[in-house]
């Protein structure tokens, strides 16, 4: 009978685990000293004078906002927004609005009716042309949502 002879794994295993600790470290080495770093495009976080002519909304949260060009869509437990400028009008609006990002005035003309829960996230499609929304509702416009709801703009 022919003679079978193992040999043991073990420095071949250490030898591939050698080269993979070696590039691992290549890898997550430094950059060089000196080396520039990119510029992050923006100059800060917040800007150095905040913004006061955004609508308020003093009952419920807001949970999700999307901007769309010149519009932004807030998403929440919110039952009404008030202009804080021109016209201060309570709106009565609830879970899903928009308003104007430059003059921050509430766009009364998009006035969705979410029925049977509320909008917990908002999201508008590469081409600004439909905004989807999501939550816990049963109907947008009186019409039955699915499981893919799609407000038109």
């Amino acid at each position: 009978m022919p003679t079978v002879s193992f040999r043991s794994p073990r420095p071949f295993a250490a030898a591939v685990a050698a080269v993979l600790a070696a590039l691992a470290v290549g890898l997550a080495a430094p950059p060089p000293a000196g080396a520039a770093q990119p510029a992050p495009g923006h100059t800060g976080l917040v800007p150095s004078i905040p913004r006061t002519n955004t609508p308020r909304i003093s009952t419920g949260e807001i949970w999700d906002i999307e901007v769309a060009g010149q519009r932004v869509f807030v998403a929440g437990t919110f039952s009404s927004l008030q202009n804080t400028t021109g016209n201060k009008a309570v709106v009565n609006q609830r879970y899903l609005a928009s308003f104007n990002w430059s003059t921050g005035l509430v766009d009364t003309s998009f006035r969705p009716r979410i029925g049977g829960g509320q909008v917990t996230a908002v999201e508008a499609s590469p081409d600004g042309t439909k905004l989807f929304v999501a939550g816990s509702f049963d109907t947008v416009n009186g019409v039955a949502s699915t499981r893919s709801p799609r407000s038109a703009r």
